[in-house]
């Protein structure tokens, strides 16, 4: 386990993209140094978290942001037509993913679009430094549990392992079917970014197979909810926090979103290795 620490580990540069809405709040009010205590807020909060193993590493924080920082998170998120909604038949033969957008923050020309003081904004929230301590603080957290793809790892060779960035929107009608991520992940972050009214029991749902269907569980990208027993259920609740790590056995969903919730807004951060 002393790979991570032992090797070069590269980390890119991450930019990200929000709705300009109050450029002199933005200007005026976030710096440098308020933005580094709130990170140093949220790193403190990971390494104070209990580890829960079972049934896979994860960890679960509630006031992960300061207050006042949380709150210029969500008012500074953009409308519908800045996230990219998939079509993809694929994503509704199980489920209905196509309720969900997303907006890449590697993608250079979504901040690039927003006027100076938002990309300003936004570059100090999510740049490179952040980035990797957010992806050190992670590592560190999750060590005994990390599962390296076998291919990854190369004699003499450095190990490249980098955050990214993406914001999420989950309109009502999404469903999320089991699965476990791609291989290249190493750890899963979600900030959940609801205010008050948005609020629901139903966040990420934690999932072991039925006894009678675990072996035949393999392979593929998707599942049926009914071969699955509910491990635990993480609630959709404002300024919380939940990472795990990826495995073969990492089973999570997302149950239907709604009706009384028009939106599930989720500011992610994945550590992957290339």
């Amino acid at each position: 386990m002393d790979l991570f620490f032992s090797r070069t580990v590269t980390l890119l540069a991450i930019t990200v993209a929000r709705r300009p809405l109050n450029y002199k709040d933005l200007t005026s009010s976030t710096d440098k140094a308020r933005v580094e205590a709130a990170w140093q807020h949220v790193k403190a909060k990971i390494a104070a978290a209990t580890l829960e193993t079972s049934p896979f590493a994860l960890i679960r924080i509630d006031d992960v942001f300061p207050s006042d920082f949380y709150e210029l998170l969500v008012g500074q998120l953009p409308e519908n037509s800045a996230y990219d909604f998939s079509t993809a038949e694929d994503y509704a033969v199980i489920g209905n993913e196509v309720r969900r957008g997303g907006l890449r923050f590697d993608d250079l020309s979504n901040i690039n679009r927003l006027p100076k003081p938002a990309q300003a904004f936004w570059r100090q929230v999510t740049g490179p430094g952040i980035t990797q301590q957010l992806t050190q603080a992670l590592i560190g957290k999750f060590r005994p549990h990390l599962e390296v793809p076998a291919d990854a790892v190369q004699a003499d060779q450095p190990v490249n392992i980098f955050g990214k960035w993406l914001l999420s929107r989950d309109l009502a009608g999404y469903e999320l079917p089991p699965h476990v991520d791609v291989r290249q992940k190493l750890v899963a972050g979600l900030f959940y970014l609801p205010d008050a009214s948005q609020e629901s029991p139903y966040g990420t749902t934690i999932l072991t197979p039925k006894p009678d269907r675990a072996d035949s569980l393999t392979d593929r990208d998707r599942y049926y909810r009914e071969d699955f027993d509910v491990a635990a259920q993480v609630p959709f609740h404002a300024n919380s926090f939940l990472a795990f790590v990826r495995s073969d056995h990492s089973f999570h969903g997302v149950d239907t979103v709604g009706p009384e919730v028009t939106q599930r807004n989720i500011l992610m951060f994945n550590v992957n290795i290339a």
